[in-house]
Parts: structure tokens; sequence; C-alpha cells
């Protein structure tokens, strides 16, 4: 089955989906909506748009709290568009109720954006590429790939921030340990699927419906929260934010520009098409706002100027009370991507 499910009875004949798919992947047959997967590219918007809630995420919540009860050492990497989902919350208030439902230990995915972004000053300094496409958003890769395939050698041949901090993270706890990335999107489970360092994703909603289940609340912190030294990595989820972290004078042979929503990604694709067009570094997010406009976020109301707020201000700033951080792990090398 598909990660992006269709509950047949509840499917009423709306025609919803088949209208907002930006890339007409899903077909009515038989009075139903059925998601061509060849084509589909996770981005979420049928999911987003149906009234009936007929249309179901593939969920990996009993596999992890299976690895919690044969108790395998699972690790969570945690997206920092946290802050749309959980905007009374900080690192270390989030980080102790995950321990609480059984994790052993909690990071955040800025860490692997850390080293990410290294690699990414390293392409636009060495000035090799034509035109640069971020391939931080799953959407966005499995778009290339399958609607611009004649623009793949211009996607950046760089991992994404969670797949970095599942390889740092097995680097030095152990290559036995479980990680699991906990986010706001829906393809993440897809980049998971075609990697053996991710071992399962968990929504952001998903997360909720869990901690409310196990009557865990989220006002008591981590008296020990991990570490993070470069902060601004926290800014990959808004709009501009990887470009940000790259040091201006690392990138002055590029124009950069950040896209984010799927219409204006393909616009600009289109763009990239001209073989006049050179020079340009281009941030690009499925998602309009970027990563704090993730499909599984629908059921949070925090305006998403709140949530920019939010990560805008922790991207200036230590998490308070953290502990040391681990040896090789904070300033991992760039091989390890």
């Amino acid at each position: 089955m598909g990660i992006i499910q269709s509950i047949q009875a509840n499917c009423k004949n709306c025609y919803n989906c088949i209208r907002h798919c930006h890339v007409k992947a899903i077909k009515f047959q038989n009075d139903q909506a059925t998601i061509l997967e060849d084509e589909c590219i996770l981005c979420g918007s049928c999911y987003l748009v149906c009234p009936q809630n007929a249309k179901q995420i593939q969920s990996d919540v009993e596999r992890i709290k299976g690895y919690i009860e044969n108790r395998q050492k699972v690790y969570v990497s945690l997206a920092p568009s946290y802050a749309s989902a959980f905007p009374e919350a900080d690192f270390p208030r989030i980080s102790n109720a995950l321990k609480k439902l059984g994790f052993t230990a909690v990071e955040e995915t800025a860490i692997g954006a850390a080293q990410v972004s290294a690699q990414y000053a390293k392409l636009t300094r060495e000035g090799g590429m034509k035109n640069i496409i971020t391939t931080c958003c799953p959407t966005v890769v499995l778009l290339v790939e399958k609607y611009y395939p004649d623009l793949i050698p211009c996607l950046a041949p760089v991992v994404s921030p969670a797949v970095a901090h599942a390889r740092m993270m097995k680097s030095v706890y152990g290559q036995r340990i479980k990680t699991v990335f906990i986010g706001p999107c829906i393809s993440k489970k897809h980049e998971a699927s075609k990697s053996s360092d991710i071992n399962a994703t968990l929504l952001f909603d998903e997360l909720r419906d869990w901690l409310e289940a196990e009557g865990i609340d989220l006002r008591e912190p981590d008296p020990r929260p991990a570490e993070m030294r470069a902060v601004i990595h926290r800014l990959y989820p808004v709009p501009g934010g990887i470009i940000r972290t790259i040091p201006g004078n690392h990138r002055r042979a590029y124009k950069c520009v950040a896209v984010d929503g799927l219409d204006e990604c393909m616009e600009t694709l289109e763009s990239l098409r001209d073989k006049s067009l050179s020079g340009f570094f281009v941030e690009m997010s499925a998602c309009a706002g970027s990563c704090i406009g993730g499909p599984a976020l629908r059921a949070f109301d925090t305006p998403k100027l709140s949530a920019n707020n939010i990560i805008v201000n922790s991207a200036k700033s230590r998490t308070p009370h953290a502990a040391a951080p681990v040896r090789g792990l904070r300033g991992g090398h760039a091989r390890n991507i």
C-alpha cells in the first residue's frame, strides 16, 4: 500500500483531490478517487483538501512502539518546525515528553542541517554546477525526478538534514540504534523507505495524539536536553532559511533565490529549463511557507507568522540547561553525509 491511502467508504465523489493535485496523479474510477503512486510526489495536497477524511497517511507509530517495547535504543531527530505544532513548548519540554514515551535520547535535526549547509557552501564556493536546486525537500526531489528529469543534474548531490543527522547519530551511538525522524512532512516517509539511516518517521499530529493518549503534557522541561552549537541552522524550516546559513562570501558566484509552494516551484523549474539561465542557487520547498506549512500540521492552528517568529528567535539562542555536546557528532565532518 502507498504512503497516502484512500479509504473507499469515505470517498463521496467530491473531486476535491483531483482538482487540487498539482501533477494530476489521481484518477477517478468506480466512483472512487485512486492515487497513482508512480506519479504521486507526496505533497499532501489531496490529504489537506479532502472534506471526508478519505485520505489516510501510512503510520509508523506501532513500529516505533515495538522498538521501545523491545528495549531497543531509539533516538529522535526532531525537526525545528516543531514550533508550528507546539508553540507553547521549547525543545527541552518536547525532549522531556519524548523521553517519557520511552525514547532514549532526543536531538535536533538542525544538527544534520549544519553539515548539509557546509556541503552547499562547498558547492557554491567551487562554482562547478550551472544551477543548484536544494535537496532538503523530498517532494521537490520527487517532482524533479518524475516531471523534470532534464533538471536532475541541477539537484545538489547532498542528502537532507534528516538523513545526515540519522547517519551522524548511528556513527556516534552505534549502527544498532533505531532513528526516528519527527516532523511535518509526509514525503519524509518515502525518503525513510529509501534510506537505511532513518528507521521510522513520526508526524507531528501523530506525536500529539500519542502524548495525549499517554497523558503526557509539555510543561516540564528536560533537565539535560541535548545541545547544538550552530543554532542558526534552526532556520531551515522558514523561507530563505537555508540560504541564510551559507556564508555570503561562499555564495557570491550564485544568485540565491528562495521558492516555496508547489505552483511557484513548478514555475521556477520551467524557467530553469531555459538553457540561457545559469548561476542560480534555488532553495526550494514544496509547501507554502516552507516546512512550517507542512501537511502534517493541518490539525494545528498556529499562524505561520507566529511559528516563523519562534523559529527565528530560537536560532539566536542556545538551549537552556543543555548537556554538553557529544564529541564527534556536533562538529561532524562532511564525509558523514
